[in-house]
């Protein structure tokens, strides 16, 4: 029996997944990131990005930090196990790229944070999906939002951002299912501290801190700055949407509790309702795989006052009927942590239940026409053409909301959101339930359903924050539509 458990043992060790970077060179014991010269030859399609179906060209960009694509580019930042950044190098060369791209013609940055059994491995199924979904905004035809309808004016540049990391540590089916509560903990410690138990941690560990956050509010400086001259300049408006799934959600908002409150859950210190940070367009956490006790914070400041109609969304989780994993096993796994931590008895249902599964958080409810919301599900991402794409969301008659615009459809399918419990109206944080007809499951993260809803909130908030800027009433996305 001895031999047996060392023989699994060695198994498992062996069978753990490299703990150094992927996209980074060792060079004279520093890690050095590279760019990858534009591919020709590896046109973005979906027979090059699978990776069953791969070509030699294709992994040829397995180390590579920037992939530049005909349509869009991928800028990959990773992190280690204990917060920090693996190159500092690879940061740079990321955030220069950017800040180029969007001072130069506009850039339209969307930032992705994986979750469990991921990493930065060139052809991970959540980095094939998520370049599959950057090339589909990419040939969508808007082109990034200016003042005016222009047709006929230069495109801005799709960019994603993937945050990097250890997700998936013992790559052994069945076995990889015990490494919940060491990833859940390495998730949230590259967010950053959120308790004051993490915080001492941190202080503990002045070599090691968080990167995270100022990497967000880098990519975040960069959009101001080329938005306070996109209209002298004649380019399009630069937009970020930040978004984490499953353990990617409970990593960003770790780092949001630092980036909007600038303290722990545990801090009672007053807050200014009127002075809360904000950070990009939109941060979005789809079935974010956390307990409510880290949205604390959050809840207390959404009950403290009516916000005004110039308020943007900060937070928005998107969390899913059929997110069962989230429903059941994050329950039994926070049970366990729970049951030894008796400071924690005392909130109890805070402390095992998800946050999109928390009735006391959950402040919307998003819904399609019932009949046809199969069909919304198996509607292709590629045939969401631009003119049939929704310019908003069919709000609750008696809730504005942030969205706000006119009332639309797509393919005869109605969104509608509606306000629950009474919900503060431009509440900068919503939990959004949504049924199985817009995310199907925990992972459905990429389909149809889930852009129907997001491009137009984002394209809200966006439309809020740069009015300032064209001094006119409505701005008008580039759209075929606009002929």
């Amino acid at each position: 029996m001895n031999v047996r458990i060392m023989f699994l043992t060695v198994l498992l060790v062996t069978a753990c997944s490299p703990l150094t970077p992927r996209r980074v060179r060792l060079v004279n014991n520093q890690w050095v990131p590279q760019l990858q010269a534009p591919i020709s030859e590896l046109p973005a399609t979906d027979e090059n990005l699978n990776p069953k179906r791969a070509s030699a060209a294709a992994r040829s960009i397995a180390t590579s930090t920037w992939e530049h694509y005909d349509s869009f580019d991928v800028g990959i930042i990773e992190f280690t196990e204990w917060g920090g950044l693996w190159s500092e190098a690879q940061r740079k060369l990321v955030i220069d790229q950017v800040s180029t791209i969007a001072n130069e013609r506009g850039a339209t940055v969307v930032v992705y944070a994986h979750g469990w059994h991921h990493s930065a491995r060139w052809n991970d199924t959540n980095l094939v999906s998520f370049r599959h979904v950057l090339r589909f905004l990419a040939a969508r035809g808007r082109g990034g939002m200016r003042c005016t309808s222009d047709i006929h004016a230069k495109s801005s540049r799709v960019i994603g951002i993937y945050i990097g990391w250890r997700g998936e540590s013992v790559p052994v089916p069945v076995a990889n299912l015990t490494t919940i509560w060491s990833r859940k903990r390495v998730a949230q410690t590259i967010g950053g501290p959120s308790t004051n138990w993490e915080a001492r941690k941190v202080r503990l560990r002045l070599q090691r801190q968080p990167q995270l956050a100022k990497v967000l509010q880098d990519l975040d400086k960069i959009r101001d700055t080329a938005n306070r001259t996109a209209v002298a300049s004649g380019r399009p408006f630069t937009s970020l949407t930040i978004t984490g799934h499953s353990l990617g959600g409970a990593m960003l908002l770790s780092a949001m509790q630092q980036i909007v409150f600038e303290k722990t859950i545990d801090d009672d210190a007053p807050i200014d309702p009127d002075a809360l940070h904000r950070i990009g367009d939109a941060v979005i956490l789809i079935n974010p795989a956390v307990e409510a006790r880290r949205y604390r914070t959050f809840r207390a400041e959404s009950s403290k006052k009516d916000f005004g109609a110039n308020q943007r969304p900060i937070l928005l989780v998107l969390s899913s009927d059929g997110d069962t994993p989230n429903r059941v096993a994050l329950k039994m796994a926070r049970f366990f942590v729970t049951l030894f931590t008796p400071g924690r008895w005392r909130e109890w249902a805070d402390s095992t239940t998800a946050l999109g599964f928390s009735l006391a958080d959950i402040s919307h409810r998003l819904a399609v026409n019932k009949s046809k919301g199969k069909e919304l599900l198996d509607i292709p991402l590629e045939d969401l053409e631009p003119e049939l794409f929704p310019e908003g969301i069919l709000p609750d008659e008696k809730e504005p909301s942030h969205i706000n615009l006119a009332a639309s459809r797509m393919y005869g399918l109605p969104l509608k959101l509606k306000n629950l419990h009474d919900s503060k109206v431009y509440n900068p944080f919503m939990v959004i339930r949504t049924d199985k007809a817009i995310i199907r499951n925990h992972n459905d993260i990429f389909s149809s359903g889930v852009m129907s809803f997001l491009m137009p909130f984002v394209s809200a908030s966006q439309r809020k924050g740069v009015l300032p800027f064209c001094a006119m009433p409505k701005i008008a996305l580039q759209t075929p539509a606009a002929k």
